[in-house]
């Protein structure tokens, strides 16, 4: 979890120094897009499989 709040505020500060602001905002946005349907689509796996406890 640190581990991607540490990359996310790398990202967003490279995007402030380097790129435009469209490109970062575009940039971010796609980062988080990714990882939220990522980690939503593992939850629902883990939902999938019957709960024997």
């Amino acid at each position: 979890m640190l581990f991607l709040l540490r990359k996310y505020f790398l990202k967003s500060f490279f995007c402030d120094f380097i790129l435009s602001q469209d490109e970062c905002l575009s940039s971010v946005l796609h980062y988080i897009i990714k990882n939220i349907f990522l980690n939503s689509f593992f939850v629902h796996i883990f939902h999938m499989i019957p709960n024997k406890y």
